[in-house]
């Protein structure tokens, strides 16, 4: 304990940490200033794109009363649809937030209606002539529609009035939700924070001669040390991470809101749909923060141990954040995806359960992402320990020859 204690206020007073974390922190108010922008521009463009969409959906209610029969059960659909969206605009218009998210979610249903009564009719259609990339999109674009409704039908049954902010979507923790999507670009953002864990732990054994003072005093086991080393770049990096993640939340709830943290989220087990809880699912996205970066910490010690080199580091953790999207994009589809931990780094769509949907083989559950990360990070750490004793015992021989040849 007090080895780890004494590992703790050596990263705490480097130089180098203390620059790095000032530098962040300094970018951090405008990186909340970005966000204000964007969500306040979000706001400002639901009744635009509500307005663009207009023409759209009354000429479908104009061609269906022109040329098909008014019994026919789709166009009934559509033309009721129709009038929610029509409704809704006019909400929107004059402020009235939850009559537009009766008309709205409405609209919505209608939608969601059409696609399961008729969906038989066009789906083999559809598959034949349409590529898979965009047949998962539709999937991927149908299932959102289902969250969307799902939350407006939850805000409909609360007595209370119905915020701007909880009708865009804008508040901290309908942000914190949309960091956790399963679509682009939501899928780079958790990655892209990961980036600050291998900017801190890169350098991991660098500094090792100063922490190796320590030893001189009171000697200890090499697992005791590495463990003891990545713990503490694990506790301090962590911590960093929740402050900042914290801080830029209550910048974005000072202005538009914390939100209801009493709704339920809606998940899906391949065709099932299920019901959790706000605390469960972001309690489950704190674990995965939590054991990804201790996989990042464990990997980037074994690569600075082999290398001693921040930059190479950096760049291999850059590559294990990335290597999903890398793999997407070239089309490739590992049998053993489920295995690799670089799957799990955006736990996004593993939260949702979608994330089969962007790989043809294995079964990505968060029970299954657990053992995965907590496995490989086992793995790295060991490995870094067997070469730290084959260093120390190669250094030890190496000063034995040379006092024998004096």
């Amino acid at each position: 304990m007090r080895t780890l204690k004494s590992q703790l206020l050596l990263i705490l007073n480097n130089r180098l940490v203390r620059i790095q974390a000032l530098g962040l922190l300094f970018l951090l108010p405008l990186l909340i200033l970005s966000i204000h922008t964007n969500l306040s521009e979000r706001s400002n463009q639901l009744l635009v794109e509500l307005e663009a969409q207009a023409p759209d959906v009354n000429y479908v209610k104009k061609w269906n009363d022109a040329n098909i029969d008014k019994y026919d059960e789709r166009a009934v659909l559509e033309n009721q649809g129709a009038d929610a969206f029509n409704l809704s605009l006019d909400y929107l218009k004059h402020g009235n937030y939850r009559s537009y998210l009766i008309e709205y979610t409405t609209y919505m249903i209608t939608g969601l209606l059409i696609r399961d009564k008729f969906y038989t009719y066009y789906s083999d259609i559809f598959n034949r002539y349409v590529a898979q990339d965009s047949r998962h999109e539709e999937l991927l674009l149908w299932r959102s529609e289902k969250q969307s409704v799902f939350h407006s039908q939850q805000l409909l049954e609360l007595s209370r009035d119905i915020t701007d902010s909880e009708v865009t979507r804008t508040t901290s923790t309908d942000v914190l939700f949309s960091w956790l999507d399963y679509s682009i670009p939501g899928i780079f953002y958790v990655p892209l924070f990961f980036v600050i864990t291998l900017l801190f732990a890169s350098p991991i054994f660098l500094d090792d001669k100063k922490h190796k003072s320590l030893l001189e005093i009171k000697p200890i086991s090499p697992y005791k040390y590495l463990l003891d080393k990545v713990l503490s770049y694990w506790i301090i990096i962590t911590g960093f991470e929740l402050m900042i993640l914290g801080i830029i939340l209550f910048g974005v709830s000072f202005k538009f809101g914390l939100g209801d943290l009493s709704l339920n989220i809606l998940i899906f087990n391949g065709e099932e749909e299920l019901m959790i809880s706000q605390l469960e699912f972001y309690g489950k996205a704190g674990l995965f923060f939590l054991l990804i970066n201790f996989f990042l910490t464990t990997l980037l010690s074994l690569t600075n141990f082999l290398f001693s080199s921040k930059p190479l580091s950096f760049l291999i953790g850059v590559f294990v954040l990335f290597l999903e999207p890398i793999l997407r994009f070239l089309q490739v589809n590992p049998i053993f995806s489920d295995s690799l931990p670089t799957s799990y780094i955006s736990f996004g769509p593993v939260l949702h359960g979608l994330k089969e949907q962007f790989f043809k083989y294995g079964s990505f559950t968060f029970e299954k992402g657990v053992v995965v990360l907590i496995v490989s990070s086992l793995f790295f750490l060991i490995l870094t320990c067997l070469f730290m004793i084959l260093r120390d015992r190669w250094s030890q021989n190496r000063r034995f020859v040379w006092a024998l040849r004096r």
